[in-house]
């Protein structure tokens, strides 16, 4: 069984911790000979009428190729090193809790900052141009 990944999810969960209702991220595999969605890769999704969830045969191709797409986009920024001794505060464009994530916790790549609780997808955007202004060119 080749389980691809097609998506990311957040799905509202029953774990508090003191007052605070957590949302969890969930990744949705498929499978790609059968067409059956997963949830983290081991629990089948099912639909509202308590069917498993399958992919119709028609559209599992390119569903398949955009999770494939996706997978080498996310390599491909893995491989893209920040340099050590970045300020983070100097970088004009970073949202204030990006920049204090990213400080306390000074990721190796980008890869490694776009997974963090606090950095948008247009944090890691800023990142790019300041990699690119800066000319490093942040590879392994």
């Amino acid at each position: 069984m080749e389980l691809i990944q097609i998506d990311t999810i957040k799905w509202t969960s029953t774990i508090y911790i003191t007052t605070q209702l957590y949302s969890l991220p969930a990744a949705v595999f498929v499978d790609a000979e059968t067409g059956v969605v997963y949830f983290n890769g081991m629990y089948p999704r099912y639909d509202a009428n308590g069917r498993v969830m399958v992919i119709p045969r028609d559209r599992l191709p390119a569903i398949l190729a955009r999770g494939r797409a996706q997978a080498a986009a996310a390599a491909k920024l893995e491989g893209r090193r920040l340099p050590e001794g970045i300020d983070y505060q100097r970088i004009k464009g970073l949202r204030l809790e990006a920049r204090q994530k990213l400080s306390m916790y000074r990721p190796e790549s980008i890869g490694q900052a776009s997974r963090l609780a606090g950095v948008s997808p247009a944090d890691v955007s800023v990142l790019l141009v300041y990699l690119a202004s800066t000319g490093s060119r942040g590879e392994k």
